[in-house]
């Protein structure tokens, strides 16, 4: 699946009162939910259940925007997903922005995207 579509569903999971699925989120940015998990940090046994732990939450929320935002930017949902989970940004420690988001650092991809789209960096 694709990212966009991946995302709606995961956001109309939530809207209809699930509680967000570690597993559903880390195939739309095809990982495994292991490694989803191990980049988040959470604490969980089974980390393709549902997972209520607020440190996963933030993550998901913040990832959420993070990736609306540069698939404003840029519309290649695979370049979009490869540059969240992979592209190292060299102006933050070579640190790719899902790693960033799970630091809690979600403003330095987010300025990073501005920059890009404002035509001062990249």
């Amino acid at each position: 699946m694709t990212l966009r579509p991946c995302l709606e569903q995961f956001v109309r999971s939530l809207i209809t009162g699930s509680p967000p699925s570690l597993e559903l989120f880390a195939r739309c940015l095809e990982m495994s939910s292991t490694e989803l998990s191990a980049l988040i940090g959470a604490k969980t046994d089974a980390p393709s259940e549902i997972v209520d732990d607020a440190k996963v939450k933030r993550f998901i929320w913040k990832s959420l925007i993070v990736l609306g935002a540069a698939l404003v930017l840029n519309k290649d949902e695979a370049r979009v997903r490869l540059w969240f989970c992979r592209e190292r940004i060299p102006d933050v420690g070579q640190k790719t922005p899902a790693v960033l988001v799970a630091e809690g650092k979600a403003g330095a991809p987010l300025n990073y995207i501005k920059s890009i789209s404002s035509g001062s960096s990249g």
